[in-house]
């Protein structure tokens, strides 16, 4: 009797051991940052541009790097071993070039009047979507379930951006309002650290450039809790997928 006590004694105990452990490991993935780095150097022209994308969990538990352009692009690592099976052997496979499709000039009047019918009963049909879609969005829980998923993905993105960004490239692309956009983007977001000119005339990248940054998993999964504990967000899945099955049915029966 007292050798079993002991035995279930010394169970109970590494039990607690392993659990207390798991829950330590769950909590340093969840609260400890993974860092991310990304990193870009070029010449002139996009097409001849290097990136390095570096991401580590708990140093060395999980790691991955991608690498462009390269043989093999993507390499992940867990406690130190790759967990690609070894070398791939490369398959060049030559396609051959397919010529344009020539638009043929007479078309039958029949067949255009069926593409026209086509037409027009799918237009019928996505109007018949939207005037009930646009029912749906008229209800206030829809309204605070987009207000709430607003609000959680800003959220997401401020924990996750980019906190650091060196270097010094001039950067200018195909559509000078892109250039814009993109640089309106890092002066919201990333702190002014680097030299970064922009070029509005023509499509370049020239330069070095480092970005760097952690992502916090606890605080992407707070925030996603947090959305899906609200009653509006369940309410609106719940209609969502109450008119994907009435779609669904009324196709069936169409068909």
């Amino acid at each position: 009797m007292v050798s079993l006590l002991f035995v279930l004694k010394i169970g109970l105990i590494i039990l607690l051991s392993i659990l207390g452990c798991l829950s330590v490991f769950i909590l340093m993935l969840f609260l400890i940052p993974a860092p991310y780095h990304i990193s870009a150097e070029g010449n002139g022209a996009f097409r001849d541009i290097k990136i390095t994308v570096g991401f580590n969990v708990l140093c060395v538990l999980f790691r991955l790097r991608f690498d462009y352009p390269a043989k093999q692009p993507l390499r992940m690592r867990f406690l130190g071993f790759p967990l690609s099976a070894g070398k791939k052997k490369e398959k060049e496979e030559e396609t051959p070039e397919e010529s344009p499709e020539e638009e043929t000039s007479g078309e039958n009047i029949s067949s255009l009047y069926l593409k026209l019918c086509r037409l027009c009963d799918r237009i019928r049909k996505v109007m018949e979507r939207l005037g009930e879609f646009g029912d749906l969005c008229s209800e206030e829980d829809t309204k605070e379930a987009a207000r709430l998923l607003g609000r959680c993905t800003w959220n997401i993105l401020r924990s996750i951006r980019p906190r650091m960004l060196a270097g010094k490239a001039v950067l200018g692309l195909s559509d000078p309002s892109y250039t814009g956009y993109v640089f309106g983007f890092l002066s919201l977001w990333v702190p002014d650290t680097a030299e970064l000119t922009p070029d509005f005339e023509q499509e370049i990248f020239s330069g070095t450039l480092s970005i760097g940054g952690h992502i916090v998993f606890g605080v992407v999964l707070f925030h996603l809790l947090c959305l899906m504990g609200s009653r509006s967000v369940r309410i609106t899945i719940m209609r969502l997928k109450k008119l994907r099955l009435l779609h669904r049915k009324t196709a069936a029966a169409e068909a």
